[in-house]
Protein backbone atom coordinates (compact mmCIF):
# COMPACT_ATOMS: atom_id res chain seq x y z
CA UNK A 1 0.00 0.00 0.00
CA UNK A 2 1.23 3.18 -0.88
CA UNK A 3 -1.16 5.92 0.75
CA UNK A 4 -1.47 9.38 -0.22
CA UNK A 5 -0.37 12.12 2.82
CA UNK A 6 -3.68 12.30 5.16
CA UNK A 7 -5.46 15.76 4.72
CA UNK A 8 -5.20 16.47 8.22
CA UNK A 9 -2.00 15.30 9.87
CA UNK A 10 -0.18 14.39 6.54
CA UNK A 11 0.63 10.96 7.38
CA UNK A 12 0.81 8.09 5.77
CA UNK A 13 0.02 5.57 8.53
CA UNK A 14 -3.22 4.31 7.38
CA UNK A 15 -5.16 0.81 7.55
CA UNK A 16 -8.68 -0.34 5.17
CA UNK A 17 -11.86 1.44 6.63
CA UNK A 18 -14.52 1.30 3.44
CA UNK A 19 -14.54 0.38 0.35
CA UNK A 20 -17.24 0.35 -2.12
CA UNK A 21 -16.11 -1.65 -5.57
CA UNK A 22 -18.90 -0.09 -7.27
CA UNK A 23 -21.04 3.01 -6.91
CA UNK A 24 -22.78 4.24 -9.15
CA UNK A 25 -24.61 6.99 -9.47
CA UNK A 26 -27.49 7.56 -12.60
CA UNK A 27 -28.04 10.75 -14.25
CA UNK A 28 -30.35 9.58 -17.15
CA UNK A 29 -27.74 9.82 -20.02
CA UNK A 30 -25.00 8.85 -18.17
CA UNK A 31 -24.13 6.19 -15.74
CA UNK A 32 -21.08 6.96 -13.25
CA UNK A 33 -19.85 3.84 -11.72
CA UNK A 34 -16.76 4.25 -9.45
CA UNK A 35 -14.66 2.43 -6.89
CA UNK A 36 -14.66 4.01 -3.49
CA UNK A 37 -11.78 3.31 -1.08
CA UNK A 38 -11.73 4.88 2.34
CA UNK A 39 -8.49 4.26 4.93
CA UNK A 40 -8.45 5.12 7.77
CA UNK A 41 -5.60 7.47 9.49
CA UNK A 42 -3.95 5.94 12.31
CA UNK A 43 -2.44 8.56 13.57
CA UNK A 44 -5.46 11.19 14.02
CA UNK A 45 -8.63 8.92 13.13
CA UNK A 46 -9.86 10.75 9.95
CA UNK A 47 -11.58 8.40 7.00
CA UNK A 48 -10.56 9.81 3.86
CA UNK A 49 -10.43 8.79 0.27
CA UNK A 50 -7.70 6.78 -1.01
CA UNK A 51 -6.55 8.00 -4.01
CA UNK A 52 -8.60 10.84 -3.92
CA UNK A 53 -10.60 11.82 -7.23
CA UNK A 54 -9.00 14.49 -8.83
CA UNK A 55 -10.92 17.90 -9.94
CA UNK A 56 -11.13 16.51 -13.49
CA UNK A 57 -13.11 13.58 -12.45
CA UNK A 58 -15.19 15.36 -9.73
CA UNK A 59 -16.03 18.63 -12.20
CA UNK A 60 -17.61 15.76 -14.57
CA UNK A 61 -19.28 14.27 -12.15
CA UNK A 62 -20.82 17.05 -10.70
CA UNK A 63 -21.48 18.52 -13.86
CA UNK A 64 -24.08 15.31 -14.96
CA UNK A 65 -25.52 15.94 -11.48
CA UNK A 66 -26.53 19.44 -12.22
CA UNK A 67 -30.35 19.79 -12.26
CA UNK A 68 -31.67 21.60 -15.94
CA UNK A 69 -33.76 25.04 -15.65
CA UNK A 70 -35.45 23.55 -18.06
CA UNK A 71 -36.54 20.69 -16.01
CA UNK A 72 -39.13 20.84 -12.57
CA UNK A 73 -39.28 23.95 -10.71
CA UNK A 74 -36.95 23.92 -7.68
CA UNK A 75 -38.92 23.99 -3.90
CA UNK A 76 -39.26 28.14 -3.48
CA UNK A 77 -39.31 27.97 0.44
CA UNK A 78 -36.96 28.24 3.37
CA UNK A 79 -36.63 24.68 4.09
CA UNK A 80 -37.04 23.74 7.67
CA UNK A 81 -33.54 22.30 7.91
CA UNK A 82 -32.45 26.06 7.03
CA UNK A 83 -34.47 27.78 9.29
CA UNK A 84 -32.82 25.65 12.25
CA UNK A 85 -29.54 25.74 10.90
CA UNK A 86 -29.76 29.91 11.06
CA UNK A 87 -31.09 29.88 14.30
CA UNK A 88 -28.28 27.73 15.45
CA UNK A 89 -25.40 29.84 14.15
CA UNK A 90 -27.53 33.52 14.84
CA UNK A 91 -25.80 33.27 18.22
CA UNK A 92 -22.30 33.68 16.47
CA UNK A 93 -23.73 37.40 15.56
CA UNK A 94 -24.82 38.91 18.28
CA UNK A 95 -23.14 41.75 19.10
CA UNK A 96 -22.85 42.46 15.30
CA UNK A 97 -25.21 45.72 13.49
CA UNK A 98 -25.11 44.36 10.24
CA UNK A 99 -23.03 40.97 10.50
CA UNK A 100 -21.81 39.89 6.81
CA UNK A 101 -22.06 36.44 6.10
CA UNK A 102 -20.47 34.55 3.34
CA UNK A 103 -22.73 30.49 3.04
CA UNK A 104 -19.67 28.37 0.31
CA UNK A 105 -22.24 25.92 -1.09
CA UNK A 106 -25.29 28.27 -0.90
CA UNK A 107 -27.74 25.93 -3.08
CA UNK A 108 -30.87 27.69 -3.25
CA UNK A 109 -30.31 30.10 -0.84
CA UNK A 110 -32.90 29.07 1.88
CA UNK A 111 -30.17 28.87 4.88
CA UNK A 112 -28.93 32.94 3.57
CA UNK A 113 -32.55 34.21 2.87
CA UNK A 114 -33.50 32.98 6.62
CA UNK A 115 -30.19 34.65 8.01
CA UNK A 116 -31.41 38.00 6.17
CA UNK A 117 -34.73 37.83 7.44
CA UNK A 118 -32.92 38.61 10.84
CA UNK A 119 -30.93 41.37 9.31
CA UNK A 120 -27.65 39.92 8.22
CA UNK A 121 -25.91 40.78 4.98
CA UNK A 122 -25.33 37.79 3.10
CA UNK A 123 -23.44 36.40 0.00
CA UNK A 124 -23.34 33.45 -1.40
CA UNK A 125 -21.15 31.14 -3.12
CA UNK A 126 -22.27 28.28 -5.19
CA UNK A 127 -20.81 25.79 -7.95
CA UNK A 128 -24.73 25.25 -9.91
CA UNK A 129 -25.69 28.01 -11.81
CA UNK A 130 -28.86 26.12 -11.27
CA UNK A 131 -29.20 26.73 -7.57
CA UNK A 132 -27.52 29.92 -7.61
CA UNK A 133 -30.43 31.50 -10.10
CA UNK A 134 -32.58 30.17 -8.17
CA UNK A 135 -31.38 31.60 -4.99
CA UNK A 136 -31.06 34.87 -6.87
CA UNK A 137 -34.77 34.64 -8.76
CA UNK A 138 -36.51 33.18 -5.50
CA UNK A 139 -34.76 35.18 -2.30
CA UNK A 140 -33.02 38.18 -4.52
CA UNK A 141 -29.79 37.29 -3.07
CA UNK A 142 -26.11 37.82 -4.54
CA UNK A 143 -24.80 34.75 -5.32
CA UNK A 144 -21.45 34.40 -7.01
CA UNK A 145 -20.94 31.39 -9.45
CA UNK A 146 -18.07 29.01 -8.98
CA UNK A 147 -16.07 27.02 -6.79
CA UNK A 148 -15.09 28.16 -3.45
CA UNK A 149 -11.15 28.31 -3.77
CA UNK A 150 -11.78 30.15 -7.45
CA UNK A 151 -14.52 32.30 -6.88
CA UNK A 152 -12.59 36.31 -5.85
CA UNK A 153 -13.80 37.52 -2.40
CA UNK A 154 -12.31 40.38 -0.53
CA UNK A 155 -10.17 39.42 2.81
CA UNK A 156 -10.91 40.24 6.44
CA UNK A 157 -14.59 40.91 5.51
CA UNK A 158 -17.20 38.54 7.05
CA UNK A 159 -18.33 38.10 10.50
CA UNK A 160 -19.36 34.56 9.83
CA UNK A 161 -18.36 31.96 7.22
CA UNK A 162 -20.65 28.71 6.69
CA UNK A 163 -19.90 25.26 5.08
CA UNK A 164 -22.93 23.36 5.14
CA UNK A 165 -22.16 19.64 4.21
CA UNK A 166 -19.49 21.16 1.83
CA UNK A 167 -16.62 20.58 3.95
CA UNK A 168 -16.45 16.97 3.35
CA UNK A 169 -16.68 17.05 -0.28
CA UNK A 170 -13.37 18.97 -0.32
CA UNK A 171 -9.87 17.16 -1.66
CA UNK A 172 -7.59 19.54 0.87
CA UNK A 173 -9.81 20.71 3.89
CA UNK A 174 -6.71 22.75 5.57
CA UNK A 175 -6.90 25.00 2.29
CA UNK A 176 -10.42 25.61 2.66
CA UNK A 177 -9.58 26.94 6.25
CA UNK A 178 -6.84 28.47 5.45
CA UNK A 179 -8.64 30.46 3.07
CA UNK A 180 -11.90 31.03 5.43
CA UNK A 181 -9.29 32.34 7.56
CA UNK A 182 -8.47 34.78 5.85
CA UNK A 183 -11.93 35.77 4.98
CA UNK A 184 -12.84 36.51 8.68
CA UNK A 185 -12.77 39.77 9.95
CA UNK A 186 -11.77 40.15 13.39
CA UNK A 187 -14.00 38.08 15.97
CA UNK A 188 -15.47 36.01 12.65
CA UNK A 189 -16.49 33.07 12.96
CA UNK A 190 -17.10 29.78 11.03
CA UNK A 191 -19.88 27.29 11.22
CA UNK A 192 -19.59 23.50 9.74
CA UNK A 193 -21.20 20.83 9.37
CA UNK A 194 -20.60 17.56 7.88
CA UNK A 195 -21.68 14.01 8.65
CA UNK A 196 -21.27 12.25 11.46
CA UNK A 197 -19.85 8.36 11.32
CA UNK A 198 -20.56 8.79 15.61
CA UNK A 199 -24.18 8.56 13.90
CA UNK A 200 -24.15 7.25 10.54
CA UNK A 201 -27.44 6.81 8.62
CA UNK A 202 -28.01 2.78 7.93
CA UNK A 203 -28.97 2.52 4.46
CA UNK A 204 -28.72 0.78 1.34
CA UNK A 205 -27.32 3.24 0.08
CA UNK A 206 -23.76 3.61 1.64
CA UNK A 207 -22.73 6.24 4.12
CA UNK A 208 -19.87 6.08 2.18
CA UNK A 209 -20.53 7.80 -1.43
CA UNK A 210 -18.75 9.00 -4.11
CA UNK A 211 -17.63 13.13 -3.09
CA UNK A 212 -17.82 12.35 0.23
CA UNK A 213 -13.95 12.67 0.30
CA UNK A 214 -13.61 13.01 4.36
CA UNK A 215 -15.60 10.87 6.76
CA UNK A 216 -15.40 12.83 10.33
CA UNK A 217 -16.22 12.08 14.10
CA UNK A 218 -16.51 15.46 16.12
CA UNK A 219 -12.75 14.67 17.81
CA UNK A 220 -11.33 14.13 14.07
CA UNK A 221 -13.46 17.42 12.77
CA UNK A 222 -12.02 19.31 15.89
CA UNK A 223 -8.43 18.45 15.73
CA UNK A 224 -8.44 19.19 11.85
CA UNK A 225 -9.29 22.39 12.56
CA UNK A 226 -7.27 23.04 15.13
CA UNK A 227 -4.38 22.46 13.02
CA UNK A 228 -5.31 25.60 11.30
CA UNK A 229 -5.98 27.83 13.95
CA UNK A 230 -9.58 27.16 14.96
CA UNK A 231 -10.87 26.67 18.62
CA UNK A 232 -14.50 24.87 19.01
CA UNK A 233 -16.96 27.21 20.56
CA UNK A 234 -19.37 24.75 20.25
CA UNK A 235 -20.29 21.58 18.88
CA UNK A 236 -23.30 19.32 18.80
CA UNK A 237 -24.43 16.69 17.44
CA UNK A 238 -27.53 17.04 15.02
CA UNK A 239 -30.29 13.72 13.93
CA UNK A 240 -31.70 16.12 10.85
CA UNK A 241 -35.11 14.43 10.95
CA UNK A 242 -36.65 16.71 8.91
CA UNK A 243 -38.77 14.51 6.83
CA UNK A 244 -37.49 17.29 3.35
CA UNK A 245 -33.49 16.74 4.47
CA UNK A 246 -31.43 14.29 2.37
CA UNK A 247 -28.90 14.84 4.93
CA UNK A 248 -27.43 12.15 7.64
CA UNK A 249 -26.73 13.10 11.08
CA UNK A 250 -24.52 15.42 11.57
CA UNK A 251 -21.48 16.99 13.87
CA UNK A 252 -22.04 20.62 13.79
CA UNK A 253 -19.54 23.08 15.36
CA UNK A 254 -19.01 27.34 15.51
CA UNK A 255 -15.40 28.13 15.92
CA UNK A 256 -13.18 30.73 16.13
CA UNK A 257 -9.66 32.08 15.65
CA UNK A 258 -6.99 31.19 18.19
CA UNK A 259 -3.41 30.60 17.78
CA UNK A 260 -2.22 27.76 16.13
CA UNK A 261 -1.38 24.83 18.65
CA UNK A 262 -0.61 21.52 18.35
CA UNK A 263 -4.09 19.95 18.94
CA UNK A 264 -4.62 16.55 21.01
CA UNK A 265 -4.57 13.45 19.11
CA UNK A 266 -8.36 12.17 18.61
CA UNK A 267 -8.78 8.04 20.21
CA UNK A 268 -8.58 6.31 17.02
CA UNK A 269 -9.72 3.58 18.64
CA UNK A 270 -13.12 5.25 19.18
CA UNK A 271 -13.18 5.51 15.36
CA UNK A 272 -13.03 2.15 15.00
CA UNK A 273 -15.38 1.31 17.12
CA UNK A 274 -17.72 3.43 15.19
CA UNK A 275 -16.51 1.91 11.78
CA UNK A 276 -17.39 -1.17 12.91
CA UNK A 277 -20.89 -0.26 14.57
CA UNK A 278 -21.84 0.51 11.29
CA UNK A 279 -20.54 -2.18 8.91
CA UNK A 280 -22.35 -4.55 11.19
CA UNK A 281 -25.98 -2.72 11.68
CA UNK A 282 -25.38 -2.00 7.54
CA UNK A 283 -25.24 -5.84 7.04
CA UNK A 284 -27.72 -6.45 9.17
CA UNK A 285 -29.95 -4.54 7.07
CA UNK A 286 -28.60 -6.07 4.15
CA UNK A 287 -29.86 -9.58 5.18
CA UNK A 288 -33.46 -8.13 6.20
CA UNK A 289 -34.14 -6.44 3.54
CA UNK A 290 -32.91 -9.66 1.16
CA UNK A 291 -35.34 -11.75 3.01
CA UNK A 292 -38.34 -9.73 3.10
CA UNK A 293 -37.59 -8.61 -0.91
CA UNK A 294 -37.36 -12.59 -1.63
CA UNK A 295 -40.56 -13.50 0.79
CA UNK A 296 -42.09 -10.69 -0.87
CA UNK A 297 -41.49 -11.36 -4.96
CA UNK A 298 -42.91 -15.03 -4.41
CA UNK A 299 -45.36 -15.96 -6.92
CA UNK A 300 -45.13 -12.31 -8.27
CA UNK A 301 -44.35 -11.75 -11.72
CA UNK A 302 -44.25 -7.73 -12.51
CA UNK A 303 -41.94 -6.24 -10.27
CA UNK A 304 -41.35 -2.68 -10.24
CA UNK A 305 -38.95 -0.45 -8.34
CA UNK A 306 -39.79 2.86 -7.59
CA UNK A 307 -36.40 4.77 -7.57
CA UNK A 308 -33.87 4.90 -10.80
CA UNK A 309 -30.90 6.13 -8.70
CA UNK A 310 -27.83 5.17 -6.40
CA UNK A 311 -30.40 3.46 -3.68
CA UNK A 312 -31.41 1.18 -6.26
CA UNK A 313 -27.93 0.44 -7.61
CA UNK A 314 -27.65 -0.90 -3.87
CA UNK A 315 -30.20 -2.61 -3.89
CA UNK A 316 -29.20 -4.63 -7.07
CA UNK A 317 -25.68 -5.44 -5.48
CA UNK A 318 -27.07 -6.35 -1.94
CA UNK A 319 -30.16 -8.11 -4.05
CA UNK A 320 -28.68 -9.76 -7.21
CA UNK A 321 -32.56 -12.37 -7.48
CA UNK A 322 -33.70 -8.95 -8.78
CA UNK A 323 -31.75 -9.20 -11.97
CA UNK A 324 -34.21 -10.58 -14.65
CA UNK A 325 -37.16 -10.15 -11.95
CA UNK A 326 -37.95 -6.53 -12.11
CA UNK A 327 -40.48 -5.28 -15.51
CA UNK A 328 -39.95 -1.33 -14.73
CA UNK A 329 -38.58 1.51 -12.56
CA UNK A 330 -40.48 4.61 -11.88
CA UNK A 331 -38.78 7.89 -10.58
CA UNK A 332 -40.24 11.61 -10.41
CA UNK A 333 -36.71 12.82 -11.99
CA UNK A 334 -37.65 13.71 -15.02
CA UNK A 335 -33.93 13.78 -16.20
CA UNK A 336 -33.94 9.59 -15.68
CA UNK A 337 -37.09 8.68 -17.43
CA UNK A 338 -37.25 7.33 -20.82
CA UNK A 339 -33.50 5.84 -20.22
CA UNK A 340 -32.65 2.34 -19.31
CA UNK A 341 -30.96 1.62 -15.67
CA UNK A 342 -29.60 -1.34 -14.76
CA UNK A 343 -30.89 -2.87 -18.12
CA UNK A 344 -34.34 -1.39 -17.16
CA UNK A 345 -36.34 1.14 -18.48
CA UNK A 346 -37.43 4.05 -16.03
CA UNK A 347 -41.34 5.57 -16.07
CA UNK A 348 -42.95 8.35 -14.99
CA UNK A 349 -44.94 7.44 -11.82
CA UNK A 350 -48.00 8.87 -13.87
CA UNK A 351 -47.63 5.48 -16.37
CA UNK A 352 -47.95 2.93 -12.96
CA UNK A 353 -51.08 1.93 -13.94
CA UNK A 354 -50.20 1.02 -17.56
CA UNK A 355 -47.31 -1.05 -15.83
CA UNK A 356 -49.95 -3.23 -14.26
CA UNK A 357 -47.61 -3.84 -11.21
CA UNK A 358 -48.64 -7.00 -8.71
CA UNK A 359 -45.47 -5.63 -6.48
CA UNK A 360 -43.80 -2.00 -5.82
CA UNK A 361 -40.59 -2.09 -4.32
CA UNK A 362 -40.11 1.60 -2.81
CA UNK A 363 -36.27 1.78 -3.26
CA UNK A 364 -35.60 5.00 -1.59
CA UNK A 365 -34.94 6.03 2.13
CA UNK A 366 -35.12 10.07 2.75
CA UNK A 367 -38.89 10.45 0.79
CA UNK A 368 -39.86 6.40 1.36
CA UNK A 369 -42.92 7.54 3.88
CA UNK A 370 -43.77 10.38 1.31
CA UNK A 371 -43.64 8.08 -1.85
CA UNK A 372 -45.75 5.12 0.27
CA UNK A 373 -48.35 8.16 0.96
CA UNK A 374 -48.56 8.88 -2.88
CA UNK A 375 -49.11 5.52 -3.39
CA UNK A 376 -51.47 4.37 -1.05
CA UNK A 377 -53.63 7.33 -2.56
CA UNK A 378 -53.31 6.49 -6.29
CA UNK A 379 -54.72 2.55 -5.12
CA UNK A 380 -51.36 0.55 -4.97
CA UNK A 381 -50.88 0.39 -1.38
CA UNK A 382 -51.92 -3.30 -1.29
CA UNK A 383 -48.87 -4.42 -3.83
CA UNK A 384 -46.46 -1.65 -2.06
CA UNK A 385 -43.13 -2.65 -0.13
CA UNK A 386 -41.58 -0.70 2.35
CA UNK A 387 -37.76 -1.52 2.76
CA UNK A 388 -37.42 0.53 5.79
CA UNK A 389 -40.73 1.23 7.61
CA UNK A 390 -40.26 -0.31 11.38
CA UNK A 391 -36.60 0.18 10.82
CA UNK A 392 -35.37 2.43 13.43
CA UNK A 393 -33.75 6.14 13.28
CA UNK A 394 -30.53 5.01 12.27
CA UNK A 395 -32.17 4.22 8.89
CA UNK A 396 -34.17 7.34 8.59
Amino acid sequence: MNPGPCPACDARNVEPAAENRAHIVNTGPRVFESRIVNVLCRDCGLIYNDPMPTDAELAELYGAMARDLTGPAAVPRIMPIEREQAAYVTPALQGRTTPRVLDVGCSMGGFLAALAESGASVLGVEPSPHDAAVARTRFGLEVREGFFEEVPLDEATFDLVTLRFVFEHVREPRAILRRVRALLAPGGRVYLEVPNLATPFVGLDDFFSYGHLQTFTPESLAYLCAREGFRVERMDGCANAFESSPHPPSVRAVLSMSDLAEAPRPPVAAVRQHLSAYTSARNALVRRVSSALQQAMTGRTRVVVYGAGTHTAELWHACPFLQGRVTAMVDANARLQGHAFLGTPVHAPRELGGLNPDLIVISVRTAERQIAEYLTANGFGPVMLRLYEGAGAAAA
